[in-house]
């Protein structure tokens, strides 16, 4: 699924790739349950499509897996620092074997059904503060930039633009908690949480 120019399907892609983030530290710092490797089979085939656009941000070769170097990349492009062990650990209980070498779709897929731990509040919170880099209150163009382009590279500056003008309500050239609280697709988080 391409979202081309719409700024509002471009920040429900990104609140995938968010959540899926989420779920992959929950795995990391064992909130998750071990082993979910089952098929996407119990998605709509419209969450398929969602969840094969945000698959692609971790996958950075294209090949149809990500390894711990890719999963490594998105990571730390969104200011999240965890160790080789860490991470791999994540793997490993994604995937539901030892040393697992790469993530499949179908094991990715099976994150929307891992249960977090965090109430609607603390996630909307978590989620602004992974675009408020610099700890301001408010999300500048320049950080939404780097967030964006660092999880799809694919994502014009134009595009972020529109994406920044779609929740800055009040004209001031950033986003505040409350303008991105409102902009939020709520039944992402509610669904998942």
């Amino acid at each position: 699924m391409k979202f081309g120019h719409d700024p509002k399907k471009l920040w429900f892609a990104t609140q995938r790739a968010f959540d899926a983030l989420e779920r992959i530290e929950a795995f990391a710092t064992e909130i998750g349950k071990r082993g979910y490797s089952e098929a996407a089979s119990w998605l709509s085939e419209k969450e398929v499509a969602e969840c094969h656009e945000t698959f692609r941000a971790f996958d950075k070769d294209g090949n149809g897996s990500f390894d711990l170097e890719e999963l490594s990349t998105v990571l730390s492009s969104t200011g999240r620092t965890y160790s080789k062990e860490q991470i791999q650990k994540a793997m490993d209980r994604i995937a539901g074997i030892e040393n697992a070498a790469c993530i499949t779709f179908e094991q990715f897929s099976a994150l929307l059904r891992v249960d977090m731990n965090l109430t609607l509040e603390a996630r909307v919170l978590q989620r602004f503060r992974n675009f408020d880099v610099d700890s301001s209150g408010e999300i500048s163009l320049e950080e939404l930039k780097t967030c964006i382009q660092s999880l799809d590279g694919l994502v014009t500056g134009p595009e972020i633009e529109e994406m920044l003008k779609l929740c800055d309500g009040d004209g001031n050239g950033e986003v505040s908690f409350e303008e991105f609280s409102a902009m939020l697709p709520k039944h992402i988080l509610e669904v998942t949480a």
